[in-house]
């Protein structure tokens, strides 16, 4: 085996880890709010959209509802990516 292959293991984890923000917050007793990142070379702007919408989805699949989308907006686009933030329901 590779002695390299463990250390490049690990880099690819942490760029990963990188690009991901899941974090879904409570903002009224019946809304929710998520914001996602990703960097340009996991597609930006386009790719927290995505991100963004799988895990409202998932959020409301986990409570047995289905997401409305209220509001999205994007954050500002730079060279090193983008990030969107969502609010929504669960009905």
């Amino acid at each position: 085996m590779n002695p390299r292959l463990p250390v490049l293991a690990l880099l690819l984890s942490l760029l990963a880890a990188c690009g991901t923000d899941s974090n879904v917050q409570k903002v009224s007793p019946s809304a929710y709010r998520v914001t996602e990142k990703a960097t340009s070379a996991q597609g930006g702007v386009g790719a927290a959209r995505r991100k963004a919408m799988k895990t409202a989805t998932a959020y409301c699949r986990a409570k047995g509802k289905q997401l409305k989308l209220m509001s999205d907006t994007n954050g500002p686009a730079t060279p090193s990516g983008g990030s969107v933030t969502m609010t929504f329901m669960c009905a």
